[in-house]
């Protein structure tokens, strides 16, 4: 009888063992048995995992009061429901973090990261956040299968590095993804969609955005005084401006469909080396390419229909198109007070007017006209060996 009643003490005390609860330190593996509501929210120890096992850990709305921290390296957080929260899960200074499959529910922010390094965050799903992820100086962290509806921001990067983002969807927020003082960020499969601001870059450098879709937000990509910055092969479709580029240097735009923007497709102003390169830019309320005080800047084998202008150059300097086709526009380019400019080798149909300009030292050679009025010479233009449909017809100022 003694023997049995050792055996079922032994029995109970395994089957305790390894249940997380509010205020506790996970050390080793332990595991989430029933819904908690945490005035104290778990901390993990280091190696420590934590499986929720999909029960909710329910905070009281205090700004200060944490859901889960991770106090040491190689923590693991998997399966958790987390809501009301001022911040749902939180790491500083750790390596090695995974966060798994993880729903964070009206939360001031849903997961914060200070210094981590090493760092996977994967199958999140969040809702009614403030701001969903928030990394501040993280190194090495990678982003995949999301979910988020925040009124804030969904990504927010801040001094960050070698961060990795794959296949998150963001709809509702005020802003999709914001990299700021960031360098070495990869971005594909992303789809954003009703915010305020998709993709804003800023002051950083090396980001690469690619095989994504922004639609209707107020500016789709933005990217001010920033480096190396690449948007590639992805489609922006029904914003106030597709692409707004200011201060920034080596920036590559390529293989892009920009869609039916109120206002423009691209809009430049104040950057240097830029590549606009095999880009579809179609149907901008105003115009679908404006650069202004813009220097070195390629326009390259671009399709651009259906405004305005088509391309509008403004106070630039030794800006290059080339190989373009330019089609349904009032004016197809327009030079303005540009210097060291040349358009070669572009086909221009179907616009009310293929080239207009006013005070610009340009070269106009090999190109096709198509249009009866195809263009209006002014002062600096110089043109030679086009070929024009129409004879042509002067237009006298």
């Amino acid at each position: 009888m003694k023997k049995l009643l050792l055996f079922v003490v032994a029995l109970l005390a395994i089957q305790v063992v390894g249940a997380a609860r509010c205020g506790d330190i996970v050390i080793g593996n332990e595991t989430v048995t029933e819904d908690l509501h945490c005035f104290e929210g778990i901390r993990l120890a280091h190696g420590a995992s934590l499986d929720c096992q999909e029960h909710w850990i329910n905070g009281d709305h205090a700004m200060n009061n944490v859901g889960i921290t991770i106090v040491g390296n190689q923590g693991q957080v998997r399966n958790c429901n987390l809501r009301d929260f001022g911040v749902a899960i939180q790491s500083q200074w750790d390596e090695d973090i995974v966060i798994e499959d993880v729903t964070i529910e009206t939360s001031t922010v849903g997961i914060g990261l200070s210094r981590t390094v090493r760092t996977v965050i994967q199958g999140v799903t969040m809702k009614d956040v403030g701001r969903g992820i928030w990394a501040v100086g993280a190194n090495d962290l990678m982003i995949s299968d999301g979910e988020f509806d925040t009124s804030e921001t969904a990504v927010r990067l801040e001094g960050s590095a070698a961060v990795a983002m794959d296949d998150l969807k963001i709809s509702d927020s005020t802003m999709g993804v914001n990299v700021i003082y960031s360098g070495d960020i990869h971005a594909s499969g992303l789809e954003i969609k009703d915010t305020d601001r998709g993709v804003v870059v800023s002051n950083s450098e090396m980001v690469r955005l690619s095989s994504s879709k922004v639609a209707n937000s107020k500016f789709c990509v933005e990217g001010k005084d920033s480096r190396w910055l690449t948007l590639e092969n992805s489609v922006l479709t029904d914003c106030l401006t597709g692409i707004n580029i200011k201060g920034s240097n080596h920036t590559v735009i390529s293989g892009n469909f920009i869609l039916d923007s109120e206002s423009f497709g691209i809009d430049a102003l104040r950057s240097e080396d830029m590549l606009i390169g095999g880009n579809m830019i179609q149907g901008s309320g105003k115009t679908n390419v404006l650069l202004s005080y813009d220097n070195k800047v390629s326009i390259h084998k671009n399709i651009i229909s259906n405004a305005n202008f088509g391309i509008f150059i403004a106070n630039d300097d030794r800006v290059k198109l080339t190989q373009n086709l330019i089609r349904g526009h009032k004016t197809g380019v327009w030079l303005d007070s540009s210097g060291k400019t040349s358009v070669m080798g572009n086909i221009m149909q179907n616009n009310l007017n293929d080239l207009d300009g006013y005070k610009a030292d340009a070269l106009v050679t090999g190109n096709h006209f198509y249009s009866e009025i195809p263009f209006g010479i002014r002062e600096g233009i110089v043109m030679a060996f086009n070929w024009l449909r129409y004879p042509i017809q002067l237009i006298e100022f």
